[in-house]
């Protein structure tokens, strides 16, 4: 992936921090408008043999932002349920070998920047956040880790119970809870910061007692 990438990528998680969202959610676009330009020319140019037995070293570039929204402005304007939104994006502070891991990246910011605008827009965010859900649904196919899966998931669940569709919540937070139950590494802290797990925890929880989604 490009420097360029990179690039508009850190350029435009800095306008997700200042909560810029209109010209954060046009910066990303651009982003991953860039990053489907760059894999049609990859698949069009004559690919070199691999090393090492047929596998390239692959490293991790990316690393967390701060949460983008304070605890306290987590939920959604219209609900009436305060729930915790993973509110983190991806910084890219370098190169990587994996070619799935950057797009997925991009494309889980993309869908994070129109998530956490549509909580500004009350009862006028639903189509947000259906664009947000067909986004996190698209970083889902490129081929994620099972970190950024897990969050992705997370988000997807929330969307769904904001939509009324609590059978969805449930099976995207069942996959979360066999994943923390079989002691999935890459889910648990250092790898995803330690308040962020135990939030997602009280989420998967609170959000599929049958109460809770009776009374949304």
């Amino acid at each position: 992936m490009s420097q360029a990438v990179i690039e508009l990528n850190n350029r435009a998680l800095t306008l997700l921090q200042d909560q810029n969202y209109t010209q954060a959610v046009l910066a990303l676009k651009d982003t991953f408008r860039l990053v489907v330009t760059e894999a049609r020319q990859r698949r069009d140019q004559p690919q070199e043999r691999p090393r090492n037995n047929g596998r390239l070293p692959t490293f991790s570039a990316l690393t967390w932002t701060d949460p983008l929204v304070p605890r306290d402005e987590h939920h959604n304007a219209s609900s009436n349920c305060d729930y915790y939104v993973f509110t983190r994006a991806f910084i890219v502070r370098g190169q990587t070998m994996d070619e799935a891991e950057l797009p997925t990246a991009v494309l889980y910011n993309f869908a994070l920047s129109i998530h956490l605008h549509s909580l500004r827009r009350g009862a006028q965010g639903r189509s947000l956040q259906k664009k947000a859900l067909e986004l996190y649904e698209q970083a889902l196919n490129v081929r994620p880790n099972s970190m950024i899966q897990a969050v992705v998931l997370h988000n997807i669940g929330l969307i769904h119970y904001e939509l009324g569709q609590y059978e969805q919540t449930r099976a995207c937070f069942q996959w979360l809870e066999n994943a923390v139950a079989t002691g999935r590494e890459d889910i648990h802290p250092p790898k995803l910061p330690n308040e962020d797990y135990q939030h997602v925890l009280l989420n998967v929880k609170y959000l599929t007692e049958p109460s809770v989604a009776g009374a949304a």
